[in-house]
Order: C-alpha cells, then sequence, then structure tokens
C-alpha cells in the first residue's frame, strides 16, 4: 500500500490506480506484522529525535525477520530548503557511523547500507531486518 502525508500526494496516486492511503510517519500507527516497510527519500525530512521515534514504530510494526528500507542524504548538519518544490522543506544530513548507530540503538540488525549518488545528492540506501 502506498501512503503520504500529504492528502493531495495520496488523492493523486489514486488517480493513478494505485491503492493509496493518508499516513503521517510521526504521528500515525503503521500496522502490525508488516513484512517491509519502503520509506524512500522520507526520514531526511525528521530531525534526529523524529527519526528514532520513526525507527521504534518501525520496528514494533515489523513481523520478526521484517526489513526496513529507506533512503537519507549523506552529510552534516540540517537546513530548510525550497530546492525542486516552492515550498521550504527541512531536510537532515547523515554520516554512516552516526546512521549505524541510530539503527543499532533502535533495535534493528543486519544492516546494509550502499552509497549512492543521484544528480544532486549523494545517498546512503538502508536495508535493516529487524
Amino acid at each position: 500500500i502506498r501512503t503520504d502525508a500529504a492528502k493531495g500526494f495520496v488523492e493523486f496516486m489514486r488517480q493513478q490506480g494505485h491503492d493509496a492511503r493518508l499516513l503521517n510517519a510521526l504521528t500515525d500507527n503503521f500496522g502490525i506484522e508488516l513484512a517491509m516497510i519502503f520509506a524512500d527519500a522520507v526520514l531526511l525530512h525528521f530531525n534526529e529525535e523524529e527519526t528514532k521515534g520513526v525507527l521504534q514504530k518501525a520496528l514494533t510494526s515489523l513481523k520478526q525477520g521484517g526489513l526496513l528500507v529507506f533512503s537519507v542524504k549523506q552529510g552534516q548538519g540540517e537546513k530548510w530548503s525550497n530546492e525542486k518544490i516552492d515550498a521550504p522543506r527541512y531536510f537532515r544530513y547523515w554520516q554512516k557511523g552516526d546512521l549505524q548507530a541510530l539503527l543499532t540503538n533502535s533495535g534493528f540488525k543486519d544492516l546494509e547500507i550502499f552509497e549512492a549518488k543521484s544528480r544532486s545528492a549523494s545517498w546512503f540506501q538502508v536495508i535493516a531486518k529487524k
């Protein structure tokens, strides 16, 4: 099931024929016994404390052996940017060691963190197992 916190984007996905629902990763429950949670370019918009909370909810929602797959931008610090859309968005950047420690401390194991590049950014692609 595709999800997003923006009602307009959920409606757009439904118009495209996809099963989509409104879900705010910070405030809503994910469900239980999920085999995988895929969060492409989602967690990069949360500060460290918010990310910790989302990781805990993900861990609780996944069945044993379930996967959390996500991407965040490489770098240091945080900033607000109007990049790509004409609206300010928060970005939190990560170093590999900090990301590994956060995931391990949250209870995930068998971590795989890959580096990737797009035209405008360097990314970490993460696969973490419950």
